[in-house]
């Protein structure tokens, strides 16, 4: 088994883990995100969602067989992070934010 990182942005992070199977994977895998568990796959190619930006990962990857790979990672980085509640959003969904969402957006 190999993992191989396909794609990475600020927040996430795609791998491919080949073991010979095509779309599903011939057994489940635990990943592992900085030593913490992170979820459980059968999938060849499996999104990791949740990441800091310019943060350093280190992902592991283990079968239910025992082998264990391990990838390390840094995401990138992250220039504009807006809070639409700053453009006066609430968020409650009773209210419509459609407004303050586009206020953000041309900002």
């Amino acid at each position: 088994m190999e993992i191989r990182l396909l794609f990475k942005s600020a927040r996430s992070a795609v791998i491919e883990i080949a073991d010979g199977g095509i779309y599903y994977t011939r057994e489940p895998y635990d990943i592992m995100v900085n030593g913490h568990a992170c979820l459980q796959t059968n999938r060849v190619i499996t999104s990791i969602w949740g990441l800091k930006p310019d943060s350093i990962y280190h992902i592991q990857v283990q079968g239910s067989s025992g082998g264990k790979k391990e990838l390390k990672l840094q995401t990138e980085k992250e220039f504009v992070t807006l809070d639409v509640r700053e453009f006066g959003a609430r968020g409650d969904g009773k209210c419509d934010d459609t407004l303050p969402i586009q206020a953000a957006i041309m900002a």
